[in-house]
């Protein structure tokens, strides 16, 4: 299964991530001497809530910048390695060509040979079945003269 990658849409994804992730960092300046400003006339629960609030808009704020800036990265991983798979697709493809050319130009040449089918080489010695027997030789009388060989 072929999954087709749309250039056009990465990058469009990847300025809009990162023109996301600039616009909630540079908000969170003016959104703090807002709450700053706003703290100074405010006091009691409400006070103490609205700068809790504030505190956690600002965290989350600054973590959603941060996955956005982390997308914008994925997706130009996501494109280099569709890019090198392309590039690897495009050299296989020529690969293919060259090879198809190498295998006309080759001479076809009969197989000799016919059927290549292994040959096992007959079997020319058991170790367990001796091909000769020592029986005789152990019975035959030796043709040495025992006198001759003391002196």
């Amino acid at each position: 299964m072929t999954i087709v990658f749309n250039e056009e849409a990465a990058d469009s994804l990847i300025t809009t991530a990162r023109a996301a992730d600039t616009e909630l960092r540079n908000e969170g300046v003016l959104r703090r001497g807002a709450v700053e400003t706003a703290v100074q006339d405010f006091s009691g629960g409400y006070a103490r809530l609205f700068t809790t609030a504030s505190s956690f808009e600002s965290e989350d704020r600054g973590k959603l910048a941060g996955i956005l800036d982390d997308l914008a990265n994925q997706v130009e991983e996501a494109q280099r390695k569709a890019a090198e798979e392309t590039d690897r697709h495009k050299k296989l493809a020529d690969w293919r060509v060259r090879d198809e050319e190498r295998e006309q130009r080759r001479p076809h040449r009969h197989d000799r040979c016919g059927d290549r089918q292994l040959l096992r080489p007959q079997t020319l010695r058991n170790a367990r079945c001796p091909t000769h027997h020592l029986g005789n030789v152990l019975r035959a009388a030796t043709h040495t003269d025992l006198g001759r060989l003391l002196e």
